[in-house]
């Protein structure tokens, strides 16, 4: 059972505010979890490496997930 995700994208471009809530819904969508567990920041890439440099973006992403026993 998924508890909670996070999501940080490093761009220099685009700025990601504007489509924070539009990026919540499609993965609370996705992954068929409430909008409220999906946290989303983001960054640039400091002028630094393909990031910074405008060739890409990266994602760092984590889940804390709940063990479920299906067996009970």
């Amino acid at each position: 059972e998924i508890i909670n995700v996070d999501l940080t994208i490093l761009a220099q471009v685009p700025k990601i505010n504007p489509y924070k809530d539009e990026i919540k819904s499609m993965m609370a969508k996705l992954l068929n979890i409430p909008r409220y567990k999906i946290n989303i920041k983001a960054t640039t890439g400091e002028k630094m490496g393909f990031v910074g440099r405008k060739e890409g973006i990266a994602v760092l992403s984590n889940a804390t997930l709940k063990y479920y026993d299906w067996t009970k």
